[in-house]
């Protein structure tokens, strides 16, 4: 039985998610080494929002591994800190999670995925820090494996 969520289709390259970050977020930087992109942007969820560092590192056949990373970061302490995989307390770096792993395929551009869920997790953290509840919805990862 074929998958509904993500029909058969040829998987991008690395190469092509560089190329398509690097046109879409031209500030960006964005490398392949030995096998894994890398990529590096700053970004603004809104017109009020600061300025926050976002990395994205991803290797064919896995799920991509975002974060956040720098000064920007408040509240890292917080036992309640939404949506995350984990967080190194000593270099402000933030493993945040947007999705499950099945909710992306190879075939998907990250720009269109990954970056956007990543901005849109950056406004509802902003809402988070002021009102100390998450509206952004989704489910809390039960463990940092899933």
């Amino acid at each position: 039985m074929a998958n509904k969520k993500h029909p058969k289709c040829k998987p991008c390259t690395l190469a092509q998610q560089c190329a398509d970050l690097q046109s879409k977020f031209p500030m960006s930087r964005a490398m392949i080494r030995n096998g894994t992109l890398y990529w590096r942007a700053k970004v603004k969820p809104s017109p009020l929002s600061r300025v926050y560092n976002l990395e994205i590192t991803y290797r064919l056949k896995e799920s991509p591994k975002v974060y956040v990373v720098g000064e920007g970061l408040c509240k890292l302490d917080d036992p309640d800190f939404p949506h995350n995989y984990g967080i190194d307390y000593l270099g402000n770096k933030v493993s945040i999670c947007l999705c499950k792993a099945w909710e992306f395929s190879s075939s998907q551009l990250l720009s269109t995925t990954m970056v956007v869920w990543a901005i849109e997790w950056l406004y509802y953290y902003e809402i988070w820090l002021f009102t100390g509840e998450w509206k952004g919805g989704g489910e809390h990862p039960k463990n940092k494996e899933e």
